[in-house]
């Protein structure tokens, strides 16, 4: 069975970043007209807890509400 080519596109493009990083993680979407809705994919490469813990401290970035809640997070963690 061939894979799927959006699948083949991540795991190109990760490896051809962990050429470079220890860690890679890619999040992707795509919204489908016809079906009304969106889907997603990820795939990545590297040290699991590494790249959760960094999609976690991203994640907690985002939901500051302002650059100085931002500072604020950097400087307690």
């Amino acid at each position: 069975m061939e894979k799927d080519p959006d699948l083949k596109i991540l795991e190109n493009h990760v490896a051809q970043l962990a050429e470079h990083f220890d860690t890679v993680q890619i999040f992707v979407t795509r919204y489908i007209g016809e079906s009304k809705e969106t889907v997603n994919a990820h795939y990545g490469t590297g040290n699991y807890f590494a790249r959760v813990g960094q999609v976690g401290t991203w994640v907690s970035i985002q939901e500051c509400s302002n650059m100085e809640h931002e500072d604020e997070f950097r400087e307690n963690n």
